[in-house]
């Protein structure tokens, strides 16, 4: 599932060099994918966070929308007005309304999960993103919101500078995630962290290989450390029409 044409192409050229292009099919989207009854497995990686969000802040006793405007030629923050449906999907996670609370709502997130939930009729879905369930990323701890703007890696105080030229991006609510791909019939399995997960997986590798490279500790202690990816980054394990007996094996414990 490509929808960048030139990343199509390296991908192809990829898996020709190694004979794996004989049974690959792209598509530029979910609605090209004509669908199939044979077992998917659906994976995506800090996707979700790269979604379009819209900012809201209590105020005066009232929620407002951040949005972008345009001044001396700059862009420039202003507000208004909330609509009906964001007011409800505001009131629908229930965030503390404290004067300057801020929240993000990602309105692609529903259509984005109903476009592969109708195609995939039996199988796993991976969501792999840093966020939290919905009850703490609208916690009062988290009330400056957690938009963020990175520019070669480090921290850049105003996402409205240098537009193009920032990576945005903002904390995942796996919350939504799993109620959107719920009512569509999925089964959700579990959420967890990459410390426990990951650490599990390896578990058996580094008890028994004593002839890991270092590259290859430093790589798994820079995904499982709590100050790096250990705990910031979640996996959201999601499935349809499996047999009942399944257990993800990237949810089991030590």
């Amino acid at each position: 599932m490509e929808p960048h044409p030139s990343l199509e192409q390296k991908q192809r050229q990829t898996l020709l060099e190694a004979g794996l292009t004989k049974s690959v099919q792209w598509h530029a989207s979910w609605k090209e994918f004509p669908g199939s009854s044979t077992p998917c497995f659906f994976y995506s990686c800090e996707l979700v966070d790269s979604f379009p969000v819209k900012i809201l802040q209590f105020r005066g006793g009232a929620w407002r929308e951040k949005a972008v405007g345009a001044k001396d030629s700059q862009f420039v923050w202003q507000e208004r007005e909330v609509d009906g449906q964001t007011l409800a999907q505001i009131q629908r996670w229930k965030p503390p309304e404290v004067e300057g609370f801020t929240m993000e709502l990602r309105p692609g997130v529903g259509p984005w999960v109903q476009s592969w939930a109708e195609k995939i009729s039996c199988g796993m879905v991976l969501t792999l993103d840093y966020g939290f369930p919905a009850a703490q990323l609208f916690s009062p701890a988290r009330s400056g919101g957690t938009l963020v703007a990175i520019r070669n890696h480090q921290r850049v105080q105003d996402p409205l500078l240098n537009p193009g030229e920032l990576d945005l991006t903002g904390h995942v609510n796996f919350t939504e995630l799993e109620d959107w791909a719920a009512e569509r019939g999925f089964k959700n399995y579990g959420l967890t962290d990459f410390a426990r997960s990951l650490t599990a997986l390896a578990a058996p590798l580094l008890r028994e290989d004593g002839n890991l490279s270092e590259s290859w500790i430093r790589n798994f202690r820079h995904l499982t450390h709590p100050s790096f990816f250990g705990q910031s980054h979640q996996i959201l394990v999601q499935g349809k029409s499996l047999p009942a007996s399944f257990s993800p094996s990237i949810l089991m414990k030590i």
